[in-house]
């Protein structure tokens, strides 16, 4: 009866195996797609910068000759 239970239980720990080698899959393609989604945001940003810092320092500009 021991001998059984034991291979009940190595059949169940082999299934649960499975289940997490599966759900490790689908995590790293889940943070993969995040990392590219962020690049992509980062990029973003980045491009956005430029333009933004211009015109503060334009600002600025206008506002040192004002005084």
């Amino acid at each position: 009866m021991k001998s059984w239970l034991m291979g009940v239980r190595l059949f169940f720990s082999l299934g649960r195996m499975g289940e997490i080698d599966e759900n490790s899959g689908r995590i790293t393609e889940e943070i993969e797609k995040c990392k590219e989604q962020s690049l992509e945001k980062k990029r973003g940003l980045e491009e956005a910068k430029e333009p933004v810092e211009k015109a503060a320092y334009a600002v600025l500009g206008m506002l040192n000759n004002r005084a």
